[in-house]
């Protein structure tokens, strides 16, 4: 724990480790993978970890639709959109879209 102010603590844990992919996730990403980088082919896995296994699966198939059909999708979850919405600028940037 550290001290930022006053009245403010940080606590920075790593809790990745404990959130991976499910087997068919990684599918989805590996099949995306020679369409983009590998730093960003990485950044977008990160992005999944944390999220339940089924929204994980929605969230890769958008990034795979967008990827290959340059198809944006978003699924009314404000927290998972706003993680689609910076993947998708993401992707867009290296792509040149």
């Amino acid at each position: 724990m550290k001290r930022i102010t006053l009245e403010v603590f940080l606590d920075v844990q790593d809790l990745m480790p404990d959130y991976g992919l499910k087997p068919e996730v990684e599918e989805i990403m590996d099949r995306m993978a020679p369409e983009v980088s590998p730093l960003l082919h990485e950044m977008l896995i990160e992005q999944l970890l944390g999220f339940h296994e089924d929204m994980q699966i929605e969230m890769a198939e958008n990034l795979e639709e967008f990827v290959s059909l340059h198809e944006v999708h978003f699924t009314g979850c404000a927290d998972v959109d706003y993680v689609l919405a910076q993947c998708y600028g993401w992707i867009a940037a290296e792509l040149g879209l």
